[in-house]
């Protein structure tokens, strides 16, 4: 068997060897799915692509071997979720994709960094995972190249050397604490091509220094404050941006 797709309570089953594909969400009632703290990810050796929902006390995944073969990690609606991985940035070196939402436990990623070939990070309201903690979870990261992040809680993002230079697309949506961006994080991201700014209703304007040359697709929605000052030949930030190739501003 090399894909399955289960509900939780049949979760004791799967345990194997072979298993590629594994997508478990829970649709009903299981005293097994309701119990499960720790989700043992070495059980699964040949696994490639990992989806986990809506498990109630999840609260880790253990590792302690190498994997060689999860690429892609997904863990959505698991309201006790707190601890990745401790050694996940050798432990998962093949893993390109992590998807996290609506985790409000996780607060930090493990102190030693993120795999080395992460290519795509989307964090979707974790409300207690702090920006800090993305300080030195890309440091020995040369691989990722689009990150997705909702609910920024900084008034100013993103810090200097908070993100790696391979990054060509960066998108930010749902951030009501967000006011301004760092003109300095930015312009360090010198592959970045698309930036979308979404649903960011107290971002005041772009950076006095302007945006990054490389930048060539800007998409800016529901951004009521910085779409005045964008608005063609009237906004005030207009020069910053009427270079960009592609604009999308609503």
């Amino acid at each position: 068997m090399k894909s399955l797709i289960i509900e939780a309570s049949l979760l004791e089953i799967v345990w194997s060897d072979t298993i590629e594909y594994l997508h478990i969400n829970w649709m009903s009632i299981s005293d097994y799915c309701v119990s499960l703290k720790i989700f043992p990810l070495d059980s699964l050796p040949r696994l490639r692509k990992l989806y986990l929902g809506r498990f109630p006390n999840l609260e880790m995944i253990s590792q302690d071997h190498v994997h060689n073969h999860l690429e892609d990690m997904t863990i959505k609606e698991c309201p006790k979720f707190e601890s990745l991985p401790a050694n996940m940035h050798t432990l998962l070196p093949s893993l390109n994709e992590l998807l996290i939402e609506d985790c409000p436990k996780l607060e930090s990623f493990p102190a030693e960094g993120l795999p080395s070939n992460l290519k795509f990070m989307k964090l979707n309201n974790c409300s207690t995972l702090l920006v800090d903690s993305l300080n030195g979870a890309f440091r020995d990261n040369p691989s990722l190249e689009r990150l997705s992040i909702e609910k920024v809680d900084a008034e100013c993002f993103p810090n200097e050397g908070l993100l790696p230079p391979s990054l060509t697309h960066l998108t930010i949506i749902y951030s009501p604490n967000l006011k301004k961006l760092d003109y300095k994080g930015l312009y360090q991201l010198s592959s970045l091509r698309s930036l979308t700014l979404s649903n960011c209703p107290n971002l005041q304007c772009l950076p006095e220094e302007g945006l990054p040359k490389s930048i060539s697709n800007l998409q800016i929605s529901w951004c009521r404050l910085l779409k005045k000052r964008c608005l063609k030949e009237r906004g005030e930030d207009w020069e910053k941006i009427s270079h960009i190739q592609t604009l999308y501003i609503r």
